[in-house]
């Protein structure tokens, strides 16, 4: 065998051997690698239900914030109204 006819077969095995990794990685995970759309369909879809979950925690945020804020304001107005007028 020549040096270049090695080579070319280190990197064949190489190749093979890295395939077969990868398929046995994504079986171990669940996925079928004989499916990308499928795969790509599910990660799209985990994608969205990702940032839906991002913006319903930061609207909740949100919402939680002008909760305490209103009531600050509110206990604030309350106090005032309180100090001039002396009764509730």
């Amino acid at each position: 065998m020549t040096e270049e006819q090695i080579r070319r077969l280190v990197r064949e095995s190489a190749r093979e051997a890295a395939r077969e990794a990868v398929r046995e990685t994504l079986h171990t995970l669940g996925v079928d690698a004989d499916d990308p759309h499928g795969m790509q369909a599910d990660l799209a879809y985990l994608r969205r239900q990702r940032e839906v979950s991002e913006k319903i925690g930061l609207r909740l945020r949100l919402v939680l914030m002008t909760a305490i804020v209103t009531g600050a304001l509110a206990m604030l107005w309350l106090g005032v109204t309180v100090a001039i007028k002396g009764e509730i």
